[in-house]
Formats: C-alpha cells, sequence, structure tokens
C-alpha cells in the first residue's frame, strides 16, 4: 500500500469544484479546506444532529409556524471582583466550552440566515442564547464582555439573549464541601439544575404556544466522551442514558448538535472567523495547571487526559461517543433480561440489585432501589487494621433525617465529609438529607 501523502496549508482545497479550486486555508481529518469549505464542513456535522430545524410546510404548501426553541448556553467567567466560592470553584477554567459556544451560535445563526433567505423569511427554529456565569451582574464595570459581543454581532438572529449567575443557586453549599473534587461535581450539579429550570420556565411561559424547547449543549466530541466518563467515574451511570442517549431532562431536550465535531476543528473556525474580532477575547484555551494529579477533580483530570490524546489519538472521543449511542433504555428492558442480568451479576455488582427505582434527593438521576444493601456487599468489614477502615460520615445536624437509600452512590461520596445541615436550594425535591454512613465503611 502506497504511504498516505501528507497535506499542508496552501494545498488546494479538497472540496472545490473546478475550475475554481482555492488554496487551503484550514486542515481537518488529514484533508485540505479553504475557509468556505471548511464552514460548510462544520454546518454539515451540525445540521446532521437536529433534522427537526427545517421550515415546514403544508400539502398546499404554506409555512407551519415553528414550535422549536433552542437554548445555547454559554459558560463564561470573564473578568469578576467578587471572589465568591463559584469563581473560586469555576470548572470551566479553560474556555474551551465558550469558545465552542461561539462557534455553535455562528453556525446556528448562518443556518437561520439561509432559511430566512430561501423561505421568505421563515426559519425552523427560534434562537435564545444564555450566558452562564460564576455571578450575576451588578455593577457597570463587571459588564459582561461575552453578552455584548453575542448582542452586537446576532440580534437579528436571536430571540434573546440572557445572563444567569450561578450564585444565586449555590448558595453556600460550595463552602461546606471538603475536597475540590466534590465541590467541582456539586457545581456541575448546580449548573445543570439552574439550565433546566431556566429551559422549563421558557416552557411554562409559552405552555398556549405548545413551544418545544431543547437545550443545544455546546461540547465537541471530547467534552461528551469527558461526560459519559465523568458520570460513569462518580457512580452516576444512570445519567449517561438520560443526558446523552435519551436526551431528555425534566420537561426539555438535550442536543449535542457538536457531537461529531473535535475541540481543534472548533479552534480552527475561531482562528479563520475571529481572529481578527477584538470584541471577542476569550483568554488562554490552556488548561491551567492546578497542581498534582491526586488533587484534581474527575472532571479536571479527563479534561486533561483528552487534551493531551486529542492530536495522536483523534479516535478515542469518537468511539466513547458512538458506543454510549448504542446503549438501551434501561427502564424499557424486558423482565427476562432483567432477570438474567441479576442472577448473573455478583455479589458486589449494581446489577444485583435491578431494577432500578428512585430518583437521587441530590441530583435527580435513577437510583439502584437498595443503594445501602449494595454499599454493605463492597464494604470490607473485617481482616483490616482500624486504622486502614475509613468511614463516610454526614453532618450530625442531618443525620437524623430519612435513608441512604434516598441517594445514589456519586451523591454519598460527594456529600460525604460536608458540613451542610439541609440539602441545598438546587436539589428537587427539597428536604432534608438522610440518615447517612457512618456505620458504612469504605
Amino acid at each position: 500500500m502506497a504511504p498516505s501523502k501528507s497535506v499542508t496549508l496552501g494545498d488546494p482545497c479538497s472540496r472545490c469544484r473546478p475550475p475554481n479550486i482555492l488554496p487551503s486555508t484550514a486542515l481537518a481529518r488529514s484533508e485540505p479546506f479553504c475557509t468556505k469549505c471548511f464552514a460548510r464542513f462544520l454546518s454539515t456535522k451540525l445540521r446532521k444532529q437536529i433534522p427537526d430545524y427545517k421550515v415546514a410546510y403544508t400539502r398546499d404548501k404554506k409555512v407551519i409556524p415553528t414550535r422549536h426553541h433552542a437554548v445555547v448556553p454559554v459558560f463564561y467567567r470573564g473578568e469578576t471582583s467578587t471572589q465568591s466560592s463559584v469563581v473560586r470553584e469555576w470548572i470551566w477554567q479553560d474556555n474551551t466550552e465558550t469558545a465552542a459556544a461561539v462557534v455553535l451560535v455562528d453556525l446556528l445563526a448562518e443556518l437561520i440566515r439561509e432559511q430566512r433567505q430561501k423561505h421568505a423569511k421563515n426559519q425552523g427554529f427560534v434562537l435564545h442564547i444564555l450566558v452562564v456565569r460564576p455571578t450575576t451582574t451588578t455593577t457597570t464595570e463587571e459588564t459582561c464582555r461575552i453578552t455584548e459581543f453575542f448582542k452586537q454581532h446576532y440580534t437579528q438572529e436571536t430571540a434573546s439573549i440572557e445572563e444567569l449567575g450561578l450564585d444565586t443557586f449555590a448558595g453556600d453549599v460550595l463552602d461546606a464541601l471538603p475536597s475540590r473534587a466534590s465541590r467541582a461535581d456539586a457545581l456541575g450539579l448546580i449548573s445543570r439544575r439552574a439550565i433546566a429550570q431556566y429551559l422549563n420556565k421558557l416552557a411554562a411561559d409559552h405552555a398556549a404556544d405548545n413551544w418545544q424547547v431543547a437545550e443545544l449543549a455546546a461540547e465537541p466530541v471530547e467534552g461528551v466522551a469527558q461526560r459519559v466518563l465523568a458520570s460513569v467515574a462518580k457512580g452516576r451511570m444512570n445519567l449517561v442514558y438520560r443526558d446523552l442517549v435519551n436526551v431528555s431532562t425534566d420537561d426539555s431536550a438535550i442536543i449535542w448538535p457538536l457531537k461529531e465535531i473535535r475541540t481543534q476543528e472548533v479552534t480552527t473556525y475561531l482562528d479563520l472567523f475571529f481572529s481578527t474580532d477584538s470584541d471577542l477575547q476569550l483568554g488562554s484555551s490552556e488548561i491551567p495547571a492546578q497542581g498534582p494529579a491526586k488533587s484534581l477533580s474527575i472532571d479536571a483530570l479527563l479534561r486533561s487526559y483528552f487534551a493531551e490524546i486529542e492530536s495522536a489519538f483523534p479516535s478515542v472521543a469518537t468511539t466513547v461517543v458512538r458506543t454510549v449511542e448504542k446503549l438501551a433504555d434501561p427502564s424499557t428492558c424486558s423482565p427476562h433480561i432483567l432477570e438474567k442480568l441479576s442472577s448473573s451479576s455478583s455479589a458486589a455488582s449494581p446489577f444485583a440489585s435491578v431494577p432500578q427505582y428512585g430518583s437521587c434527593a441530590v441530583c435527580g438521576c435513577a437510583r439502584e432501589a437498595k443503594v445501602s444493601e449494595w454499599i454493605k456487599k463492597i464494604t470490607v468489614n473485617e481482616g483490616v487494621q482500624e486504622d486502614e477502615v475509613t468511614t463516610i460520615e454526614l453532618p450530625e445536624a442531618i443525620q437524623e433525617s430519612s435513608s441512604i437509600d434516598s441517594l445514589c452512590y456519586g451523591c454519598i461520596v460527594m456529600l460525604k465529609d460536608s458540613s451542610i445541615s439541609t440539602l441545598p436550594d438546587w436539589t428537587a425535591p427539597r428536604a432534608s438529607l438522610s440518615s447517612v454512613l457512618s456505620e458504612y465503611e469504605l
């Protein structure tokens, strides 16, 4: 087999049609692209994920008014003088999600312009931008730059551009958690709950119009793979199907339009179309140093991992995402499959308690029916030295509430050794925490 030919910038674009073949300005997947063809390449990848966002017609060729409303959350730390716990623990430090959101908004805006031009000013969906920040803007000095950027460039294509501060949802919870990993985990849950509430309110306010509201998550394939592996590592495997396969949370949907686009392609798009835009200042895209690996959160470790292997092994993230897409809904498994899983599983396996019932009182994900029994089965209580035994404890003020089985294993680990007295405001339903764990030694 002949060796593959290397490509460099300046080579003829592989997508241009003769005789108008332009020199390449971008390289992606060993293929040279001119600027226009590269934008079309990414746009095609995006449109495959949103097939319903088209202008629809009746049989007599009358336009059907769209009910699709897409909300793009944009995580942005920005410049702020406030040093709240949310600012200190902000887990989107490297601006990767901000950059991906800018690219997503730009591609969606271009799609809307194209639809309006081809369909007599009609469009197949309505675009909303939600800038998610650590704190709520209160002074003119802290006016969010990214919000102003969107208002300056995309007012004509969007129905709303709003800001959402996570400090109002977090309260003092982060300060009460003992480790960086638990605080990062909690902040991720807080952001999910805040966005879900925003989407549900948007749908409720327009219930008479039967709006179909969806979140368009601005994460490239590496970000989706990171979310998958993080959910598994944190003990929230049920979130993988709910958020990434079933694409539904509460009354709204989650769509991943960039899941076939790589982080490097996002960076290339920004360089081609926004390199001279002084209004767009995202800062460094490098992952900041955060100390030794043992002090990093699961999200930070996975973020660093995918950043390191992206150039050498770009198919790793794609393989993770494609594997996850093949998962079946655990709630629809036939009884004989569940029985087979239960009988064939070891005592320590979570499948030993299938089927699964209930929702976690903190994160809302599905949980095993008897978490306490599973913890007992995987716990070693004998044959070890006393100083080798570690006990998971929750604060005494909340030890007398309900049962350990109201929490999933991931939230049990997140809340261990914390000093909170009640469940924080962002949980649903709101209740007191369980009487958990001092008797369970892991």
